[in-house]
């Protein structure tokens, strides 16, 4: 398996949720805009108000793109290896684009083709924890990090300072767990916990 990319890690407020080692690491920088290829704005998502000058991709965008990088990683290592794989895309209010693996693990065309979006992945101690590791449970609890981190009075220090601000949409590559878990004490509520959010981050791209 894959070791994670040191600049894909996050650190120490981690703790406070799953308490696991402290790390120093790395994460993408902050503000990731994308022109539309074509020079047109694009239709915006209504749910996240964006910044002056960004470009934000609708629910939609977000589920095609999350479900292109799953479908990049299963070209590359097959269906049955793909099984219980689940990417989930999230676009903050300013603009910037991530993505979370609900797995410890990647392929090299998964990441070529996210990277070619503009999308920046976002793992390490903390994302995921036993009872909270489907793609939409990581990315709620990597928003639980930086409210922790605002709480601290450390949001202005890295990793923290570049962890996707709210209010965000986020989009997985399958259907959310609480329509498709079986059974259904398998579900992690993923959508009614998003609602718990009150707007702060909102389950996008799925009826």
């Amino acid at each position: 398996m894959p070791k994670a990319p040191k600049n894909a890690a996050l650190g120490a407020a981690a703790k406070k949720i799953a308490k696991p080692a402290i790390k120093k690491i790395k994460v993408p920088n902050p503000r990731v805009k994308k022109p539309h290829p074509d020079g047109t704005a694009k239709q915006v998502d209504t749910t996240v108000s964006p910044n002056d000058g960004v470009t934000m991709k609708t629910g939609p965008e977000l589920r095609k793109d999350a479900e292109d990088i799953h479908k990049a990683y299963e070209k590359q290592y097959g269906e049955r290896a793909s099984q219980g794989l689940t990417v989930a895309t999230i676009q903050d209010k300013n603009g910037n684009l991530f993505y979370v693996m609900n797995r410890n693990t990647t392929s090299r065309d998964a990441r070529d083709l996210a990277d070619s979006l503009g999308y920046k992945r976002l793992m390490g101690p903390g994302t995921s924890t036993p009872e909270a590791n489907h793609a939409e449970r990581i990315a709620l609890n990597i928003h639980e990090l930086r409210t922790q981190a605002v709480k601290d009075g450390t949001i202005g220090q890295e990793p923290y300072a570049s962890l996707p601000e709210p209010p965000m949409n986020i989009s997985p590559s399958r259907k959310p767990c609480d329509d498709a878990a079986t059974p259904p004490a398998n579900a992690q509520n993923c959508r009614a916990e998003t609602q718990k959010t009150n707007g702060l981050i909102n389950l996008v791209g799925w009826p």
